[in-house]
C-alpha cells in the first residue's frame, strides 16, 4: 500500500487512474480495499495529505 499512498499524495492523477495503474480492474474494489485498510476514503486521505512531507518524515531540500 506504500505505492498507493505515494501516488495519492504526490501525483495529480485521478483516484480512478491510480486504481488502474496499481492493477485494480474495478475502481470500486480499490476504494473498498483502501477504506478497509486505512479507515478513510481515498478522497478524504488526499485532501488531508496532498503534497505532505515524504513518507520517511524527512524534508526534501
Amino acid at each position: 500500500m506504500d505505492r498507493t499512498i505515494a501516488m495519492i499524495r504526490y501525483t495529480d492523477l485521478d483516484i480512478r487512474e491510480i486504481a488502474f495503474a496499481l492493477g485494480y480492474e474495478y475502481e470500486n474494489y480499490f476504494y473498498t480495499v483502501f477504506r478497509k485498510h486505512y479507515g478513510i476514503t481515498t478522497i478524504a486521505y488526499r485532501n488531508t495529505h496532498l503534497y505532505a512531507a515524504p513518507l520517511d518524515g524527512k524534508e526534501e531540500k
